[in-house]
């Protein structure tokens, strides 16, 4: 017998069987083996208006990913520093081998959780805006957003373009500037309407803040399909065409695109994978890898509205 305590004949049996079934050892058990939990911690500030998908894209991306490698998720769901900061606690170092923190940024949370990263608990984050000192960051590319939205606005005739400008999303106006530029036409300030909510009524009243000035536009980029469908509701009860007369694109590719009176160009978020990669990147850290920040290039996908 062998230090199994499994006779060699029959030890010799279950092997070649094994190699027949092309057995590989379940991850997990590695995992356990190798003195580590098996699970993964995910802290989540959801993001996008109620309907955008963008949660359920996330989660999905991650937990294929933790599944690919026989991991487990442990989810929690915060919304203030405080119940981030309580649950950062010694049961989580002791239940998790790694950490995710997503969704909206907590900046008075990030000391805490980079000592934690540097004290050897390895964590991927997966913010808006700003990341996390010294800790890998995954997100869509914000800025490459506004690019292709007003690419292809431009592209299809549009002169006029007005934009809902959301604080926190600088990066997107900031690419459709560029694309402006690129295509040799200056946009307008008086039609960057500031909005503090991303819901379908921040949309209409940016129409009509529009429409009251007496100003001209032949497209709109909105920042968010819930905006999109507003500004379409409002341009069709004055008695305006789209996309005929003005063209609307949204961003994030919700459900709601497809089943909205007029269909919703959209740019994706791309969040199923970035769930995935931030899961991959975890998994890389805990084997010992070093891995940068990603931003995940978005697709603009065109329906009815422009």
């Amino acid at each position: 017998m062998g230090n199994t305590g499994v006779r060699e004949e029959l030890r010799e049996t279950i092997i070649s069987t094994a190699r027949k079934m092309n057995y590989r050892p379940h991850p997990l058990a590695a995992a356990l083996k190798g003195g580590r939990k098996g699970a993964v911690g995910v802290m989540l500030h959801p993001v996008g208006e109620p309907g955008s998908g963008l949660i359920t894209q996330f989660l999905r991306g991650v937990s294929a990913g933790l599944d690919e490698r026989g991991l487990r998720m442990w989810l929690r769901f915060f919304e203030f520093d405080s119940e981030l900061l309580q649950q950062i606690d010694q049961r989580l170092r002791n239940d998790v081998d790694g950490l995710i923190v997503a969704g909206v940024p907590h900046p008075a949370t990030y000391a805490m959780l980079s000592g934690l990263h540097l004290s050897g608990l390895p964590i991927i984050s997966m913010l808006e805006r700003e990341s996390i000192p010294g800790v890998t960051n995954v997100s869509p590319d914000r800025q490459m957003q506004g690019v292709l939205a007003a690419q292809h606005l431009l592209a299809s005739g549009c002169k006029r373009i007005a934009h809902i400008f959301v604080p926190g999303m600088q990066l997107r106006y900031d690419g459709s500037l560029a694309a402006h530029a690129a295509h040799g036409v200056q946009l307008d300030p008086q039609l960057v309407y500031s909005a503090d909510k991303y819901n379908k009524g921040a949309g209409e009243t940016a129409v009509r803040h529009w429409l009251e000035r007496g100003l001209k536009f032949d497209g709109v980029i909105a920042q968010s399909d819930s905006q999109a469908a507003g500004v379409i509701e409002e341009l069709l009860r004055r008695g305006m065409r789209v996309p005929d007369d003005v063209r609307v694109v949204g961003v994030d590719n919700a459900p709601l695109c497809d089943v909205f009176s007029v269909t919703i160009t959209s740019v994706t978020a791309e969040m199923a994978s970035v769930g995935r990669l931030a899961a991959d990147l975890l998994v890389r850290k805990l084997d010992g890898e070093t891995v940068e920040s990603v931003k995940i290039p978005p697709k603009i996908v065109i329906r009815n509205s422009a």
